[in-house]
């Protein structure tokens, strides 16, 4: 997933002034993190990506009617492309490089 932060970094400039946005910004790298760097076994993992799709849901709900954002949003995919998406952007924000 070249490119995940970087993509990232681009929608939450134009989400700037928007707490709302924001707000489901923090929320969707939040579930990111929880999947990515928690450790407590298949049944949470289970429940954490549960959570990161319906939290990345919203986030690309409110980037298409909110905010007026061609295509799709910001990822979307199988719940298996999005934990990989997720795990791409989590270390590339851990490691801090753009993409």
């Amino acid at each position: 997933m070249i490119g995940a932060h970087k993509r990232f970094d681009e929608v939450s400039r134009l989400l700037a002034g928007d707490p709302l946005g924001g707000k489901l910004s923090d929320d969707l790298l939040n579930a990111c993190f929880d999947l990515v760097l928690d450790d407590k076994g298949e049944q949470d993992s289970t429940k954490a990506l549960a959570r990161l799709m319906a939290t990345l849901e919203r986030f690309n709900t409110h980037l298409r009617r909110d905010r007026n954002l061609p295509g799709e949003g910001l990822f979307v995919g199988s719940p298996e492309e999005v934990a990989s998406w997720a795990e791409s952007l989590t270390w590339q924000i851990w490691e801090n490089r753009p993409d």
